[in-house]
């Protein structure tokens, strides 16, 4: 006669089968939270070099000669000192500023409310205690503060835009851009 042996798991097998599969899990799920944290970092990057190369292209699209006018080289745009979003309705109607004034005013307000969205910090838009700043500088050898061109027939102009978000600004995305005379 032929004995059967049991098959199957013992209480002890099967309490040791949960137990390393408990540990494992742990050890997964751990990662979850580092992860989040990645991914909302990225966006938050992502978001920010977007804001930047949106002014960026705003400032290409001014003027030339209003660039180099010593006013808009000196004091440079900063969200925190010259606006901010309690000040207006956000977003801006293009139809409240004069015919001057939409193509600089409009865009720095513009941007301001952009950077810090509505309901930033819960609807994801805009980028938590974000301001943002815009630096001209001619860079013509030939350029001196009291002048208020660049006064070489090339004409330069450095475009530093900084987007700073975070606690005290801490997280920054900086975009350096040229322009140049248009040619005549």
């Amino acid at each position: 006669m032929k004995v059967r042996s049991q098959v199957g798991l013992t209480l002890i097998e099967f309490l040791f089968a949960i137990s390393v599969i408990a540990i494992a899990a742990l050890g997964v799920a751990s990662m979850f939270p580092a992860a989040y944290k990645t991914v909302v970092e990225g966006g938050q990057v992502t978001k920010a070099t977007m804001l930047a190369r949106e002014m960026m292209s705003m400032v290409r699209s001014y003027p030339f000669e209003l660039l180099t006018q010593s006013s808009y080289l000196s004091p440079n745009f900063d969200t925190r000192t010259h606006w901010t979003v309690a000040n207006a309705q956000c977003p801006p109607d293009p139809a409240t500023f004069s015919i001057g004034e939409r193509t600089t005013r409009f865009s720095n307000v513009k941007w301001s409310c952009d950077l810090v969205g509505t309901g930033g910090a819960t609807t994801g838009q805009g980028l938590p205690n974000a301001f943002g700043t815009v630096a001209l500088a001619c860079v013509d050898a030939n350029w001196n503060e009291t002048s208020p061109l660049c006064v070489s027939p090339v004409g330069i102009v450095r475009v530093t835009v900084e987007v700073h978000w975070g606690i005290n600004g801490s997280q920054l995305v900086r975009l350096v851009g040229y322009i140049s005379r248009p040619r005549s």
